[in-house]
């Protein structure tokens, strides 16, 4: 049986996060990225791409610039139904991905491990394990709205259990192992994006699409077009345009059931935070009218913050049954437009632009169906549109298929963590070469 301690014993430091400012100026002329609570996630798997970057005093940033082996805890935040506390292992790989310092945000602790006691990859599991399990509640006080975490009370009374160095490591080399899987996952996922998008701007927007040669430009209110392609509004191309709903007063605390999916889902290609779900009953599913999301449906976030982002998703990821709250739209198109092609065109960056020009409520985004539909595209000939779909839909299913699983991954290795911290699953005899783990 390993001995256990106190966290603090664990921690040779800690100190809270920053903020900033947005602009450059002569007194916050020091450029940091800052990692929010929120980015955690987005972190772990290697995609940290919506970390902001902002300017700090130097002297502020330069007491909490993070360091390999740092762990940040997020401090304040949360809700009614999730609690404040998660956590975020730096490692040289996330800084290299960021390539500028990084600072936590200052709704988040930086705690710099006691290396003589702790591995730090051990002890980020030890604390996501706290978190997971829910154990961290009794660690947290909330008030209008915000939950607090009292970092104090839990330096002094989280008990962490302290194996053999060795086996600490070991323990960190198992788990760590599923988060390269999943950054790979990641990057895959990425660069096949990519080259979804590569082939879209090729054909619809550098227009050398098969049989390109044989067709002139011409002057049309969209700009220059290969002539013979239709300028259609989505009234005309759209089957589908429709938002969903919720339970009079809300979604409640079901802890399962059939997910209603809201903006904070609508994150792209193969993009879904499971801890974020809410979820509706089977009966008032069954009874919805509108809102049953369909495989590969467009989804698009419709008011708030981050108007017009958009999501789709496949067969089976994240559900197979699925529904949508009244903050998000889903379009499904007639032929021959696909729905790739539908994806492609509502998340390039100008059509982005578009959409959020439709807003004319600055105090409360949002867009209403009459105004969406009046979005005009350049449509090219179906046999165009076809082979186009024909090339992208592999791709995108590909997508889903690491989406899924990563999904595997995450439950695989929650399932493992408890067990593994604990002490009750015994990898002693494991044959791990930890320096390549590390």
């Amino acid at each position: 049986m390993s001995e256990s301690v106190p966290l603090r014993a664990c921690v040779s430091s800690y100190i809270g996060g920053g903020w900033g400012e947005e602009q450059l100026s002569e007194e916050f002329g020091t450029p940091a990225f800052v990692i929010r609570g929120t980015d955690f996630e987005a972190c772990r798997v290697g995609n940290p791409t919506r970390v902001p970057y902002r300017f700090h005093k130097s002297s502020n940033a330069a007491k909490r610039l993070l360091e390999p082996g740092d762990i940040c805890l997020e401090a304040a935040g949360g809700s009614h139904d999730q609690l404040v506390g998660r956590v975020l292992l730096i490692d040289t790989y996330l800084l290299d991905e960021l390539s500028s310092p990084v600072i936590c945000a200052s709704f988040c602790k930086l705690l710099r491990p006691n290396l003589d006691r702790v591995d730090p990859t051990y002890l980020f599991w030890v604390l996501q394990a706290a978190y997971h399990s829910g154990l961290v509640a009794r660690y947290q006080v909330q008030s209008t709205g915000i939950r607090n975490f009292q970092l104090e009370y839990f330096l002094d009374d989280f008990q962490v259990p302290l194996p053999a160095m060795a086996v600490q490591q070991s323990i960190g080399a198992v788990l760590t192992r599923f988060e390269d899987l999943r950054r790979n996952n990641r990057q895959r996922i990425d660069l096949m994006e990519e080259a979804a998008r590569l082939l879209y701007r090729e054909w619809f927007v550098n227009f050398r699409y098969p049989g390109h040669e044989d067709v002139p430009l011409v002057d049309s209110e969209l700009g220059p077009t290969p002539h013979g392609w239709e300028h259609i509004t989505l009234a005309g191309i759209l089957d589908t345009l429709e938002s969903g709903s919720r339970p009079r007063g809300g979604v409640g605390d079901l802890a399962a059931g059939i997910p209603s999916v809201g903006a904070e889902n609508i994150n792209g290609l193969g993009v879904y935070d499971f801890s974020k779900e809410k979820f509706i009953s089977e009966s008032f599913f069954s009874s919805m009218k509108r809102g049953v999301a369909e495989p590969y449906d467009v989804l698009l976030y419709k008011d708030g913050a981050y108007i017009g982002r958009t999501a789709m998703f496949g067969e089976t990821f994240p559900h197979r049954r699925l529904a949508i709250n009244e903050h998000v739209f889903r379009l499904r198109s007639k032929d021959p437009v696909g729905q790739c092609f539908l994806y492609l065109w509502l998340s390039e960056q100008p059509t982005l632009h578009r959409v959020q020009m439709l807003n004319s409520n600055a105090a409360q985004p949002g867009i209403s169906q009459q105004k969406l539909l009046t979005l005009a595209m350049a449509v090219p000939a179906a046999e165009v549109l076809g082979a186009f779909e024909v090339r992208v839909r592999p791709i995108v299913e590909a997508i889903f298929c690491l989406a899924s699983q990563d999904k595997v991954l995450v439950e695989a290795r929650d399932l493992l963590l408890p067990r593994l911290v604990s002490g009750d699953l015994d990898i002693s005899d494991l044959d791990l070469d930890l320096e390549a783990a590390g």
